[in-house]
């Protein structure tokens, strides 16, 4: 099958620079007008030691990170083993390891129809007598790829300048001698067939998952953030630390995540709106707080990045096996809503969303990212500030607050056609109310009978049933309508999902894909709309015990559900496109030739 992109590959140890080899690779890419995706992967001591990078430049937007590898660095094999299931090579990579590396043939982690086509780079060697230190020698990799990729010299060159400037002209004259070297050393083998034509185009925006998300909440009107460092969300927060002040924000790093929900929820409280983030154990115990907001009604967005559990797991590896935490984890019926980001663009987007909904129907807003999406790093246009809608929460009016009887107070919780009350800031004249955990009455005064609790958990809930219907673009809806095969996915499992039906159609086999973005209230009528009719319906997920699957099965008609074929599995490894193909490519063209 044909294609249109080149997938590269690094891996090595703690100071090797591998991570800044990717960075420049993506960064030249997108310079150049190329889209692109880098995947950062690191041993699961979070900072220091082994680490990869993979990624994929391509001349049309790239949705997922592809399969096998057209170049393969390892700067030893003992780090690459590490990440040989992220770093596949195929049949025709070229693949080029340091000659210091000394490990016996029999050890080397490749299959045994490539050990005989390595190619042995003096990487180090290189990097000190051209560039002047053992530390270039990234640098030198840099050059093997750019002339194995026929990639531009000059961008790489103009990135090293950029890179090492403030370090003076012979830091950098070293840097672009160590590039020159690795540039001669792929001119001595085969290259890659040209795939991708490098052009004059509009540069690309080059950033993370979790920058859009910090960046998407700061368009929202965040101005508040509370949080303590976990990975894989810190990003969010050192983002937000340095933006949120220079917009009049605040960014808070309380002593743990109770404190930090709990400084949130006040925040939001005083009409600010507010975030705040973890991951997996973290929002476990944020969830309690979570209640209060929902008790409360107040506007709150909640973040979970999440990785490889339970407890500590693989804190730099994704999963999407916090599903069912997030929609159900709480006591007592706490309506809330919960959405997802499917990829890097998605986070900004989704953001904006979130901020809007939680705002609207004053409610907190957990939203579900994962590792693969927060610690990758997209080529992308840039965004289109010019069209984000911005809702505020409905604050009572002046003529609402004259009208308040003194003698009973404000109605914080008056009931509504729509169940959304007005609220008011701390400090408006009339405006005071009792807010607590408690339930209450319209005015927020505690009660304790099953009358007004019934009534107050029926407005709680009320008002987000329209929230699928007012937030119908957080379905997405792609492929063959007339399929009689469909694929349920959600979160990051869209970009694979994408693209294994974009390739299974390429090759007479339609399916329809679904991807629901909103995912409480679960838009159940228009996925059901979609499903109707189709013969089989793969459910894709990177979930061992198969939570989305589970969760369909809790809303579907019965004979859709009978339809349902699961395929899950463990995370640490991101879904593939051929994985994914395997998986339902042989039921399509089952149906396909009946």
């Amino acid at each position: 099958m044909s294609r249109d992109d080149l997938i590269v590959g690094i891996a090595g140890a703690g100071g090797d620079g591998v991570v800044s080899v990717g960075e420049l690779l993506i960064q030249v890419g997108a310079h150049e007008g190329l889209f692109g995706m880098l995947v950062k992967s690191f041993g699961p001591q979070i900072r220091g030691g082994e680490s990869s990078v993979r990624v994929r430049l391509a001349s049309r937007r790239v949705l997922s990170q592809g399969d096998d590898l057209d170049v393969l660095i390892a700067f030893n094999w003992a780090d690459y083993g590490r990440f040989r299931s992220e770093l596949a090579p195929g049949p025709a990579t070229l693949i080029y390891v340091d000659e210091l590396d000394k490990t016996p043939p029999e050890q080397i982690p490749l299959p045994e129809s490539l050990k005989g086509a390595v190619i042995r780079v003096p990487f180090e060697k290189l990097a000190v007598e051209k560039g002047g230190s053992a530390l270039a020698k990234n640098i030198v990799a840099v050059g093997v790829l750019a002339g194995a990729l026929s990639l531009p010299r000059d961008g790489f060159a103009r990135a090293i300048e950029k890179k090492f400037g403030r370090k003076g002209e012979q830091v950098v004259a070293a840097n672009i001698a160590a590039l020159d070297a690795g540039v001669a050393v792929a001119a001595e083998h085969p290259r890659v067939a040209s795939r991708v034509t490098v052009r004059e185009g509009e540069a690309r925006m080059v950033i993370s998952g979790n920058e859009a998300f910090a960046f998407g909440s700061l368009v929202a009107g965040c101005r508040f953030f509370a949080g303590y460092p976990i990975t894989p969300q810190s990003e969010v927060m050192e983002w937000l630390g340095k933006e949120l002040p220079k917009f009049g924000g605040t960014m808070m790093q309380p002593e743990d995540e109770l404190a930090s929900i709990s400084m949130a929820i006040g925040a939001s409280t005083a009409g600010v709106k507010a975030l705040t983030a973890s991951s997996g154990p973290g929002i476990s115990l944020k969830l309690e707080a979570m209640g209060l907001a929902s008790m409360a009604e107040l506007p709150l967005v909640v973040l979970n990045v999440q990785r490889v559990g339970p407890s500590t797991g693989i804190p730099t590896k994704t999963e999407q096996a916090d599903l069912l935490q997030g929609l159900y984890g709480t006591h007592g019926d706490a309506p809330r809503v919960v959405v997802s980001t499917t990829d890097v663009q998605d986070c900004f987007e989704v953001a904006v969303d979130a901020f809007n909904i939680a705002e609207r129907y004053q409610t907190p807003v957990l939203v579900l990212s994962d590792q693969a999406i927060g610690h990758r790093t997209d080529a992308i246009p840039p965004f289109d500030l010019g069209t984000v809608k911005v809702v505020d929460r409905r604050i009572a009016t002046e003529a609402e607050l004259a009208a308040v009887d003194p003698h009973h107070g404000f109605k914080r919780y008056a009931e509504t056609d729509s169940g959304v009350s007005p609220m008011t800031i701390p400090g408006q004249a009339r405006g005071n109310y009792l807010m607590s955990g408690l339930e209450h009455d319209e005015r927020g005064w505690p009660v304790s009978g099953s009358a007004v609790h019934q009534q107050m958990s029926e407005k709680r809930a009320r008002k987000l049933e329209v929230v699928p219907r007012d937030y119908e673009h957080l379905t997405l809806v792609a492929g063959d309508p007339k399929a009689e095969v469909a694929l349920l996915a959600w979160g990051a499992a869209k970009g694979a999902a994408l693209e294994a039906v974009e390739q299974l159609a390429a090759a007479g086999f339609p399916v329809r894909v679904v991807i629901p973005r909103l995912l409480m209230p679960f838009p159940l009528e228009r996925v059901e709309r979609e499903l109707e009719g189709r013969k089989v319906i793969h459910v894709v997920e990177l979930s061992f015990s198969g939570q989305f699957h589970t969760y369909l099965r809790s809303l579907l008609r019965p004979e859709l559900i009978a339809r349902l074929v699961r395929h899950s599995r463990a995370g640490a490894a991101p879904l593939g496109v051929n994985e994914i193909c395997r998986w339902i490519g042989p039921a399509a063209q089952s149906i396909a030739a009946d």
